[in-house]
């Protein structure tokens, strides 16, 4: 009997999506609470160094590793019966450099597992809509990725360059604007 490859399915989805722009998707939800799906999500949340952080709820790494099994088995009749509602997250504030506050919304570790079991899902079906030039927010891409195009772009010695079906038309002023926006969702502004 063949085992269930979390890997093998996220290539036939990003696959399917990438085949077909208008397919839909059905059976995702079954898919993301699979057992083996909501572990993998959980192997991933509890190997993060956030994972020592609770939500509101209390629980932390080592308490959730205590339960796993029957937590994970919980998960997914709620996800299944449409009964699983996540929690409020837990408010903190991070002192700034500046002696201002940043809030920082923490989740408890079970709805961290619910979103990355999503996540694990919808990535490789949104990622063949996104332009590959498309660097916030994405899997394996950093503000250094988008710089270095952005480089790249202005020693080419030309202020436009083909990006597929559009031009990405490249001036200093829109590169700050770039760099900028990066780096305040970076938190670093």
């Amino acid at each position: 009997m063949k085992t269930f490859d979390n890997q093998e399915m996220q290539h036939k989805l990003a696959t399917w999506a990438a085949a077909d722009p208008n397919r839909r998707f059905d059976r995702l939800l079954r898919l993301m609470a699979s057992r083996e799906w909501l572990a993998e999500a959980a192997r991933i949340v509890l190997a993060s160094s956030g994972a020592h952080t609770p939500g509101i709820d209390g629980i932390d790494k080592r308490h959730m590793q205590n339960t796993l099994d029957q937590h994970l088995a919980n998960l997914r009749v709620d996800l299944l019966n449409g009964t699983y509602c996540p929690k409020p997250v837990r408010r903190i504030y991070i002192p700034k450099a500046n002696g201002k506050q940043r809030p920082l919304g923490i989740p408890t570790l079970t709805d961290r597992i619910v979103q990355r079991a999503m996540l694990m899902v919808m990535d490789p079906i949104w990622e063949s809509d996104f332009h590959r030039l498309s660097y916030g927010f994405r899997p394996e891409r950093s503000v250094h990725h988008a710089v270095r195009t952005v480089k790249l772009q202005l020693q080419d010695g030309s202020d436009t360059r083909d990006a597929g079906s559009s031009k990405v038309i490249l001036r200093a002023t829109s590169t700050l604007s770039i760099i900028g926006c990066f780096f305040a969702a970076s938190g670093g502004g």
